[in-house]
């Protein structure tokens, strides 16, 4: 009775080890990856609708309006399987706002959009959460908008030479790369 009891507990153990392993190694990456990739798709679409309307771009001064990037926001949440609810943005002059309810946890990803070197950059990025951000890191979501804009330029042949947040809204002034 003693061994076989033994060999249940380490077998129990080691299924646990294995679900756990599973979860760290596979389902979280991909939980973040998807995240990442609905924001990239979401802030590239946005910026796509705004710079090149017709199909092509052009240099010159674009407003992506929080109403706007929000509903592209949205429609990447439905797309998605994650349980997302109630998405809200703020965009203020000193910084841009994310929040959403996810179960029961609400959070918020708060940082500032610059400018830099022809790039959009975020600064800044923080989570309101320590558990989200041990889950879903700020850096996941800077990195999905970074790359949403900085993507679209650069297959365009285009820089960002200025950025200027405001109430509502986000102005992207674009150039021709050298």
């Amino acid at each position: 009775m003693g061994r076989r009891f033994t060999f249940i507990v380490v077998g129990i153990l080691g299924v646990c080890v294995i679900c756990c392993g599973l979860v760290w190694f596979v389902a979280i990456p991909r939980a973040r990856d998807t995240v990442e990739d609905g924001l990239r798709e979401a802030v590239g679409t946005e910026v796509a609708v705004r710079v090149a309307p017709l199909g092509t771009a052009e240099p010159g001064e674009y407003v992506i309006t929080e109403a706007d990037l929000l509903r592209q926001f949205n429609e990447a949440v439905a797309d998605n399987s994650a349980e997302v609810k109630d998405l809200g943005l703020d965009i203020t002059p000193d910084q841009i706002r994310i929040g959403f309810t996810s179960g029961e946890q609400d959070a918020e990803y708060t940082g500032r959009l610059v400018a830099v070197d022809g790039r959009l950059e975020v600064q800044d990025m923080q989570t309101s959460s320590g558990f989200l951000d041990f889950l879903f890191p700020a850096s996941i979501v800077a990195n999905g908008i970074e790359d949403g804009v900085n993507n679209f330029l650069a297959a365009n042949n285009l820089i960002l030479t200025n950025l200027v947040m405001e109430d509502g809204q986000i102005t992207l002034q674009v150039a021709p790369a050298s």
